[in-house]
């Protein structure tokens, strides 16, 4: 009789031993989730700010761009107005050394 409440008493201590090494894994789960939680909304935050900082760059370096082309447009189409004004006078001086040499 003694040896069955013996059993007893030892079953009841590992079923109680079991549920507390239930808990302990339970509450070491909750904490891995939350660390994998935690990194993937590191690593996701990253990717966005990384992602966000290539587009701007790519932005700029666009921008750029077209600035400097329109600047090299308008320096070509300024060298070619002098051009044809330069010619446009010297033809109007040619003309009026021509006049006076004829009077």
């Amino acid at each position: 009789m003694e040896s069955l409440k013996y059993l007893e008493e030892g079953e009841k201590k590992t079923k109680s031993h079991n549920r507390v090494l239930l808990c302990e894994s339970i509450s070491v789960n909750k904490y891995i989730v939350v660390v994998v939680v935690v990194v993937v909304v590191v690593v996701v935050v990253v990717i966005v700010v990384v992602v966000v900082v290539v587009v701007v760059v790519v932005v700029v370096v666009v921008v750029v761009v077209v600035v400097v082309v329109i600047v090299i447009v308008v320096i070509i189409i300024i060298i070619i107005v002098v051009v044809v004004l330069l010619v446009a006078v010297e033809e109007v001086l040619v003309i009026l050394v021509l006049a006076a040499a004829v009077v």
